[in-house]
């Protein structure tokens, strides 16, 4: 073997000791036998690095928004186009990987004709982030991995060119807002969430340069990737968690209600103190709040709902948060857990049903993954993140997403400077 191959290396380098186990995978009533091998790769501490290089797709990578788990994949075992369930008798501790978009329906001309609305698969290789270096685990299914191809490696492409930033038509946003607003006045709805899509048209970016960019400049977030292949990346940074459960114990995240971060110390504080006395900003966080706690109560077992109240600051803007917690009973599902609690008030609106309506008749294009379920799941322990501030990514263009939520005393000016705020960190990465 070529010594300047990247396995030979590992071969060389890993922790000796490799440990081998055997399950039975029961998902979705079909069983498998699944085989994993698992080695501690002390000489990179960076699985990016790996993951960048890797040929084979689907890629998946996440660094939770506390730091404390870092994970990537490579390749798929079995794939899913639609949300699995494990059985009651599954033995295995697979972790599946995945998301969807945020509705069914897929407009026409849309640029996520080619990407599944649901996806989510078991990996071939994952790799996840030890103090010692990386854990590497081999998976496979009814037969051993005998190979040595574990790495398959590419030249990394870092060209970057600047492009062209085309705004949607403010007028047309604002016209938007204002229908929705005699909705509220009429009583036919109290919230909306109203999004906004930005085009950077002409712009090569290497889909990692803008990952590893988010990484750094990222605060208070869950960062996430999704390479479905070569061709289409989906990309974001978001301070929103659909929930994060384990074994029964489950949190959910309220987030809702926006500010700045501002440009120095006493200017965050002052923009904080505004946030959290707006009557308006208030209101539109109670939907959210309300919804999720009443949704843990019928799901969670009698009394054992907690809650802490607060505020997150991202790099670029700040809101208001409830941490909600609870105990479940055994029979939920992570694939029940995902139907209930998706969409929320802070990405559709509220009544949520009346709001996904309206959405879909009127906001005009394709939401995609925006804001829809991303994240994995396994028997004892899930994370799932709610998947704003973030980007679909191809050879040719960037298309920026972010949204605002909508009540009788939004101002549309103060509303699209929310817009704009929610994508600096993009932007200052692209531009």
């Amino acid at each position: 073997m070529d010594p300047s191959n990247f396995w030979y290396r590992i071969n060389l380098s890993w922790d000796k000791k490799v440990t081998n186990h055997s399950y039975c995978l029961s998902i979705d009533q079909k069983k498998y036998r699944h085989f994993q091998k698992k080695f501690l790769y002390s000489k990179e501490k960076d699985l990016l690095q790996i993951l960048e290089k890797e040929t084979r797709f689907p890629k998946f990578y996440w660094r939770s928004k506390d730091r404390k788990r870092e994970f990537g994949c490579v390749g798929k075992m079995v794939e899913f186009f639609h949300i699995p369930k494990f059985d009651p008798e599954n033995e295995s501790p697979a972790r599946i990987f995945g998301g969807q978009a945020f509705s069914k329906s897929k407009k026409a001309l849309s640029i996520w004709v080619n990407f599944p609305r649901s996806y989510f698969f078991i990996p071939f290789m994952e790799l996840e982030k030890k103090e010692q270096g990386i854990e590497i685990t081999i998976n496979q299914l009814d037969q051993s991995y005998e190979g040595s191809d574990f790495f398959s490696f590419k030249k990394v492409d870092r060209s970057f060119s600047k492009g062209f930033l085309t705004l949607p038509n403010q007028e047309q946003w604002t016209s938007k807002l204002l229908f929705f607003q005699k909705k509220m006045k009429n009583k036919e709805l109290e919230k909306i969430v109203l999004s906004r899509k930005v085009k950077i048209e002409q712009c090569k970016v290497s889909p990692f340069f803008l990952l590893k960019s988010l990484k750094i400049q990222s605060k208070n977030s869950t960062v996430f990737a999704f390479f479905y292949n070569e061709d289409a990346s989906f990309i974001g940074a978001t301070p929103e968690r659909l929930y994060f459960r384990k074994n029964r114990k489950i949190t959910v995240d309220a987030v809702a209600g926006t500010r700045p971060v501002g440009n120095s110390p006493s200017e965050k504080t002052r923009l904080q103190n505004e946030l959290m006395n707006s009557e308006k900003e208030k209101r539109e966080f109670a939907y959210v709040k309300n919804h999720l706690f009443s949704l843990l109560t019928s799901l969670c077992k009698p009394n054992s709902i907690e809650q802490r109240e607060g505020t997150i600051t991202t790099s670029d803007v700040q809101h208001l948060q409830t941490i909600l917690s609870g105990t479940l009973p055994s029979k939920v599902s992570d694939q029940e857990l995902i139907s209930i609690l998706h969409p929320t008030p802070a990405t559709a609106g509220f009544p949520i049903n009346v709001a996904l309506q309206q959405l879909g008749k009127k906001e005009g294009y394709d939401r995609g993954w925006y804001a829809g379920p991303i994240g994995w799941f396994q028997d004892n322990s899930a994370e799932i993140a709610v998947a704003i501030r973030s980007a679909f990514v191809t050879k040719k263009e960037v298309d920026l997403f972010s949204g605002v939520g909508i009540i009788s005393e939004s101002d549309y000016h103060l509303e699209w400077k929310e817009l704009n705020d929610k994508i600096q960190t993009f932007i200052k990465i692209l531009t």
